[in-house]
C-alpha cells in the first residue's frame, strides 16, 4: 500500500516484518498506553485492528470508543475466522481456512487422494487482505457521501454480512457494520466454482473436472528437461489450436473434448507429448498463439521473463512493482527498506501532538524499542 502512495504507521511487537518497506514503525504497550491509540485515531482515516474478536474490546479500544472519539474514522477488523461463529477465537493458518471455505476440499488430484493446497497466497492475501482493502475502499467511497465512518471486518474465508450480534447492535445504527473473514472470503472467491455446481458443469469428484485438474486440457506437463508448461485449453477454439500445434488432432479430436471418461487416458497421451521437447522448444511452437500454453517460471525466472520486464512487473529480483497500474496516479516501489522496530514511535506521535502531553508513553516505548 506504500508503494501506492498510502502513509502506514504500524505499531509492531518487537520484531520483524517482512512486508514492513515503507511503513513507519511504532511501539506501544496497549495494557498502558490506550489513551495515546485513541488520540492518534483521532485524526487517523483508517485504523487496522489484526487481532482476534474482543482483544481491543477489552483494552477498551473497541470501535464503540475510537468511533465515538472520530466519527470518520474507518475500524477495519481482520481475523481468519471472523468475528462470528464458533471459530472465531481459533488459531489457524491459510490452509486452515482455504479448508473451511471449501477451496481446499477443490483441489484434490483426479481419482480422489490428497488435496493440494497452494502457497499462502489464497487466503492470508486475497480472500484475507485484498477482501479487507475493498472494504475499506467502499467504507472510504461512503464516507465521502455521508460523512461518517465504519466498521470494516474482513475474515481470510468469508465475503461480508452485517454484525448484528452482542454489543455491535448497540452501535450499529450510528455506523455501518460489515462482517467479513478469510474464509469467507475464500469462499466468495469460489463463487464462480459454487455457480458452475448449480448448472451442472463441477459434478464430479474433487480432480475430475475441467478446471480441477480433471481435463487433460487443463493442467501442468513436465518436459523434456524437467521444468513445465501450463494447458488452459478448454474452450473448442483454443483446444484446436492447442492440438494442431501438438500435431496430435488424431489423438485428441476437438468434438470429443468433453468425453471425460477418456480424459485419464488422453492425460497420459499428452504428457508423453509434452515430454519429447524442452520447455524452451514448446515456448517457442507457443509463441504468439492462442492455444493458452505458458511456461511454468520458477520465482528466480519471473523478472527475468521478456513479458514481465516489458511490464514492468518486477522492480527488481525480489520487489514486485505496484498493482493495478493507474494513469493519473501510478504507484511506484518505496525506495525505503523495512524499518527497525519502533523506529518512527517519536515522529509519529511528534506529528500528533503528543510529545508534550500527559499521556504516558516515551519511556515504555523506548524501553520497548530497545
Amino acid at each position: 500500500m506504500h508503494d501506492l502512495q498510502v502513509r502506514i504507521d504500524r505499531s509492531d511487537a518487537p520484531s520483524s516484518d517482512a512486508l514492513g518497506r515503507g511503513k513507519r514503525s511504532i511501539v506501544l504497550d496497549l495494557k498502558t498506553q490506550a489513551a495515546t491509540l485513541v488520540a492518534l485515531c483521532k485524526t487517523a482515516d483508517v485504523l487496522i485492528d489484526p487481532y482476534r474478536p474482543g482483544v481491543l474490546e477489552k483494552l477498551r479500544l473497541g470501535p464503540e470508543v475510537l468511533c465515538e472519539v472520530n466519527p470518520r474514522l474507518i475500524f477495519a477488523r481482520l481475523t481468519g475466522f471472523g468475528q462470528s461463529g464458533e471459530y472465531k477465537s481459533n488459531a489457524g493458518h491459510d490452509i486452515n481456512y482455504l479448508a473451511l471455505s471449501g477451496a481446499l476440499g477443490m483441489s484434490a488430484p483426479a481419482g480422489g487422494g490428497t488435496p493440494v493446497f497452494p502457497c499462502n497466497m489464497l487466503a492470508d492475501f486475497a480472500g484475507g487482505g485484498m477482501s479487507c482493502v475493498l472494504g475499506i475502499l467502499l467504507a472510504l467511497h461512503h464516507r465521502g457521501q455521508s460523512g461518517r465512518g465504519q466498521v470494516v471486518d474482513a475474515s481470510m474465508v468469508d465475503g461480508a454480512q452485517v454484525d448484528t450480534d452482542g454489543d455491535g447492535a448497540v452501535w450499529m445504527h450510528r455506523w455501518w457494520t460489515v462482517d467479513a473473514s478469510m474464509v469467507d472470503g475464500c469462499a466468495y472467491l469460489s463463487s464462480f466454482i459454487h455457480k458452475m455446481r448449480e448448472q451442472g458443469n463441477w459434478s464430479l469428484p474433487a480432480g475430475q473436472n475441467i478446471l480441477d485438474g480433471g481435463a487433460y486440457f487443463y493442467g501442468c506437463y513436465q518436459t523434456k528437461d524437467g521444468r513445465y508448461m501450463a494447458v488452459g485449453s478448454f474452450e473448442p477454439k483454443f483446444h484446436e489450436i492447442l492440438v494442431t500445434k501438438l500435431d496430435a488432432r488424431h489423438l485428441f479430436p476437438t468434438e470429443k473434448q468433453m468425453d471425460t471418461a477418456t480424459w485419464p487416458q488422453k492425460r497420459n497421451q499428452m504428457q508423453a507429448i509434452f515430454s519429447t521437447k524442452t520447455r524452451t522448444e514448446w515456448e517457442q511452437i507457443f509463441q504468439g498463439s492462442d492455444a493458452c500454453v505458458t511456461p511454468v517460471l520458477a520465482a528466480h525466472e519471473v523478472s527475468s521473463f521478456k513479458h514481465n520486464m516489458e511490464r514492468g512487473m518486477m522492480a527488481s529480483a525480489f520487489d514486485v512493482s505496484p498493482a493495478p497500474k493507474l494513469l493519473l496516479t501510478p504507484g511506484r516501489p518505496s525506495s525505503l527498506t523495512n524499518p527497525v522496530c519502533g523506529e518512527h514511535t517519536e515522529e509519529v506521535l511528534h506529528e500528533a501532538g503528543l510529545l508534550s502531553s500527559k499521556i504516558p508513553h516515551r519511556t515504555s516505548v523506548l524501553e520497548a524499542k530497545l
